[in-house]
């Protein structure tokens, strides 16, 4: 419906970010273990992201690009992740967004966790909890202490 009003009255920004809710919504799905909606979670943060690039809309673009890096890491493609990773981590770091880097770094660990490097794993982990803590953004604290406990479990604890 929302997306419906901001294409009628030409709304870029809005319709960008429409269609990013929509992949997210897909993209949970897929988290949850429903049928494999990664199809439609790609077509719809595609969709985004190119909507976000044509507004200029800086600001939600890492949102987007983390979005896009974990339907990556759900389908198995890696490099993909990385690459919207890396894009990610060059627009947050440019625009002082630490938010922004908190979440790259959350996401960087759920990628190595997923090609078994907990050396890596670990780092980012460590660093998004810093940031977590410097920062006082406890509404990632649970994605933090998921990713503890996998590092904990392949330590044998």
């Amino acid at each position: 419906m929302t997306l419906e009003i901001a294409t009628v009255n030409g709304w870029p920004i809005d319709i960008a970010v429409d269609n990013l809710s929509l992949g997210n919504s897909y993209l949970l799905q897929m988290k949850k273990g429903g049928t494999d909606k990664s199809a439609k979670a790609a077509e719809f943060l595609n969709r985004a992201l190119s909507g976000l690039r044509q507004a200029r809309a800086i600001d939600y673009l890492p949102l987007g690009l983390l979005a896009r890096a974990a339907l990556h890491r759900l389908t198995a493609d890696f490099d993909g992740a990385q690459r919207d990773l890396s894009e990610t981590k060059q627009i947050a770091e440019r625009g002082s967004m630490e938010l922004y880097l908190a979440d790259f770094h959350l996401e960087s660990a759920r990628l190595n966790l997923a090609q078994n490097d907990p050396i890596m794993t670990r780092e980012h982990w460590l660093a998004a909890g810093t940031m977590i803590e410097r920062m006082k953004y406890h509404r990632r604290d649970n994605e933090a202490n998921e990713i503890e406990e996998y590092l904990l479990f392949s330590d044998g604890k």
